[in-house]
């Protein structure tokens, strides 16, 4: 889509279509060629921006010429102006005129000559010359007749015939050296001619010597050029003037847009923006199609929900400023209430209310009242046990506890305080004997090389949940042995300390699952894994880096070409389920089984076999990717049947299947 153009003006100091600017102008788009825009920038003079083909300029800063506000051309030897909807700017227009920059910023153009009409060919009346008694009268006569008969040469195609009736011969004043010939309609409301297709023949002002002789043919529908093409001969002229007539232009939308600049107009009709300007039969181009179901939605949305009027809205908004300020007055005065009831309000009475909390909110509590009637926290002495809390809040998160204190969440001690209550801490250093017990019944039988280790310790986090084991115990409450706090017995534990030892020549790391296989009583199985798990391990690993198959590498990159070619279709779809979250999953939409079934699914075969073409000019192999997925989705079709009809069983096909696919992983 094209870059969307500025809405003010770009010179400096200028104020075009801003809305304090009384004055309203025109604006006109920086051109695309580069030299230009470059010969725009020079004039302009901007240093803190760069223009580019999406500024505009205002008509305040064009000389007159340049502007093109009426369309002429001659209609039965009559001329004929028609006013353009918006003005337009020549080819050679540049910005000269800067009236709100010093005055040595304005470049006065130079007059233009007048225009001499070249494809009529008016030559200057001839010269009278003197008679010369010597000279017969014959031999002046003849002379005469030869200037006269080269005065009057025509255009190269000026005698061509006329395609249909509908066809006239247009003589454009502003450009005497063209040749135009339009194609004319009326409007059914304002009667004004309009000019929908018309073709112009015009000298080439910069040739190769093999085009010295032709003309450059332009095409125009609705001011919007179709075709550009050489011409030579009258041949080649009529069967341009012959495709031009049958041309079948788009009829628009048909109807009229609610919003302003949501369409283009040309008389009374509208049409898209990026309308296709000729079809085919003369039916609505896809882009007319569509804006006219969009302008059809609006309009049925605008009668369903039709906007409340000015008195409406403003009497709603006045009522709701009414209850507002009633809202606060009333709030004031419970404001006003409560702090009269707090000043009455007695420590033992102020007790009484938050002894239902907790203790250590009573703490945080009396804290914060205790600070409150103080003019500063300095020199405040704190409670032990809130100083106690202090310290091990703070050696949790200092970040997350000096945010707590700078923003007077809560009443906290300065870290200077609590260094000084540290002091009083004295702390013991030791183990505890019942590790090396148990290390010694761990180690009974161990030789004396595998005792040579070190000791591990490392703090766990656990969930909160209750399980009952086999014989009937319960666990998941706190559990310190004889040092366990009556208050501690039936809360649930939530974080545990690992001591483990770890010998320097093997591991002592106990297997916690190991139990007799099912099936086949010489093996052990030691983890059990469900299907989906193994599908989005499969995904995940084929996503990320790929996976290596005795055909080749596979990788998710031809699968997502492919989705982003199917994103980009204007038609029907083939992979209209497939997401960018199927191709590039994050961190929780690779925890989602359904994208992971999807990835391999039917649907992306399809996807494959249809831009095959377009993947291998990208891509060299394209089929070891396919044959993978084909393998994958067969796979999911045999594991998640629900039926006991299509159900696996040993002596099928599907059992066969799978004895392959583990050879193939294999």
């Amino acid at each position: 889509m094209p870059a969307r153009k500025g809405s003010t003006c770009f010179v400096p100091l200028c104020k075009g279509r801003y809305k304090s600017s009384e004055v309203k102008v025109s604006l006109f788009r920086a051109p695309t060629d580069p030299v230009r825009l470059q010969e725009w920038s020079r004039n302009i003079k901007q240093d803190d921006k760069v223009l580019d083909n999406t500024c505009v300029v205002c008509s305040r800063h064009f000389d007159e010429r340049y502007i093109q506000r009426t369309f002429k051309h001659v209609i039965n030897e009559e001329v004929v102006e028609l006013e353009h909807e918006r003005p337009a700017l020549t080819d050679d227009a540049v910005p000269t005129i800067f009236p709100d920059a010093p005055l040595y910023f304005t470049k006065h153009v130079p007059k233009r000559r007048k225009a001499r009409d070249l494809a009529n060919h008016y030559a200057p009346p001839p010269k009278r010359m003197a008679l010369d008694e010597g000279m017969p009268y014959s031999e002046l006569t003849e002379s005469v007749d030869v200037q006269s008969a080269s005065e009057t040469s025509a255009h190269l195609f000026s005698n061509i015939s006329r395609p249909s009736a509908f066809c006239t011969k247009i003589v454009l004043t502003n450009e005497p050296g063209e040749l135009c010939f339009g194609w004319h309609i009326r409007g059914e409301k304002s009667r004004d001619v309009l000019v929908h297709k018309h073709v112009t023949f015009a000298g080439c002002s910069e040739t190769t010597q093999e085009q010295a002789e032709t003309s450059l043919c332009r095409i125009y529908c609705r001011n919007v050029k179709v075709d550009e093409f050489f011409v030579a001969t009258k041949s080649n002229a009529l069967a341009a003037l012959e495709k031009a007539d049958a041309l079948f232009l788009c009829p628009g939308c048909g109807i009229e847009p609610i919003k302003t600049g949501q369409c283009t107009k040309f008389g009374e009709s509208y049409y898209s923006h990026a309308c296709s300007v000729t079809t085919a039969e003369g039916k609505q181009c896809l882009r007319c199609k569509y804006t006219r179901k969009l302008i059809s939605n609006q309009m049925r949305r605008q009668k369903q929900n039709p906007k409340p009027k000015f008195r409406q809205r403003a009497a709603r908004q006045s009522v709701q400023l009414l209850r507002t300020r009633r809202k606060l007055a009333k709030a004031q005065e419970t404001v006003k209430k409560l702090r009269l009831v707090n000043q009455s309000v007695a420590d033992t009475a102020f007790k009484q209310k938050i002894c239902g909390l907790p203790p250590k909110q009573q703490l945080a509590v009396q804290t914060c009242f205790k600070a409150a009637s103080r003019k500063s926290n300095r020199g405040m002495a704190y409670d032990k046990l809130w100083v106690l809390e202090c310290i091990l809040m703070r050696m949790k998160s200092p970040q997350l506890y000096e945010h707590i204190r700078k923003h007077e969440i809560m009443v906290l001690p300065s870290k200077t305080c609590l260094d000084k209550h540290l002091q009083g801490f004295k702390s013991t250093f030791g183990f505890n004997p019942k590790v090396f017990s148990a290390l010694e019944q761990k180690t009974k039988d161990m030789d004396e090389f595998s005792l040579h280790g070190g000791l591990v310790f490392d703090e766990l986090k656990l969930s909160e949940n209750i399980a009952v084991k086999a014989c009937g115990e319960s666990s998941g409450f706190v559990d310190l042995g004889n040092f366990t706090e009556p208050e501690d017995k039936t809360s649930l534990s939530d974080h545990g300390l690992i001591i483990m030892f770890q010998p320097f020549q093997a591991s002592s790391v106990e297997i916690i699952c190991k139990a007799p296989h099912p099936v086949d009583s010489s093996r052990h199985l030691h983890m059990i894994s469900d299907f989906p798990h193994l599908v989005k391990c499969v995904r995940n690993a084929f996503v990320s880096k790929g996976l290596q198959i005795p055909q080749s590498h596979v990788h998710v990159s031809p699968i997502k070409e492919a989705w982003k070619n199917d994103r980009e279709a204007i038609a029907l779809k083939v992979m209209p389920h497939i997401t960018q979250a199927h191709v590039e999953p994050n961190a929780f939409e690779k925890m989602r089984v359904n994208l992971a079934y999807q990835l391999f699914s039917e649907e992306v075969l399809k996807g494959l076999f249809f831009y095959k073409s377009d993947l291998q000019e990208k891509f060299r192999i394209v089929k070891p990717t396919e044959h993978f997925v084909r393998l994958m989705e067969k796979l999911i079709f045999i594991m998640s049947s629900r039926t006991p009809l299509r159900g696996l069983r040993s002596d099928s096909k599907s059992a066969e299947f799978l004895e392959e696919l583990i050879i193939f992983f294999k």
